[in-house]
């Protein structure tokens, strides 16, 4: 799935640009239905050296399912998550790990490198 700021502009000429590889996944008999997408590489903003990046998880589980560890994820439970979980939040074993958001952008000079990340 792709998007760009403004709406339908090619990406070379586009405020920003955004690329997501999506993942669903509907599996009845395992009691749990998921989508999950992350921005890939190809990502930006303002220029195309501006990295975006980060991820999305939505998960249901709809029966109650054991697991090998001694944990039982109850049935009803659900996540959605768009750049991860805060630091105080004491994430459940099941729940899947998802990149927080931010940008990478990489400046090279004559003299040197610069790296501004967040």
């Amino acid at each position: 799935s792709i998007a760009t700021l403004p709406p339908r502009v090619k990406p070379d000429r586009a405020l920003a640009y955004m690329e997501l590889a999506l993942k669903v996944t509907i599996a009845p008999s395992a009691g749990y239905a998921s989508a999950e997408a992350q921005l890939t590489p190809n990502s930006f903003v303002l220029a195309s050296d501006v990295k975006l990046t980060g991820g999305f998880a939505f998960y249901i589980w709809f029966k109650k399912i054991p697991l090998k560890d001694g944990t039982i994820i109850p049935a009803g439970d659900f996540v959605v998550t768009l750049g991860g979980y805060h630091p105080a939040f004491n994430k459940p074993s099941y729940y899947p790990d998802v990149p927080r958001l931010g940008i990478n952008w990489k400046l090279e000079f004559s003299v040197g490198k610069v790296s501004i990340t967040g």
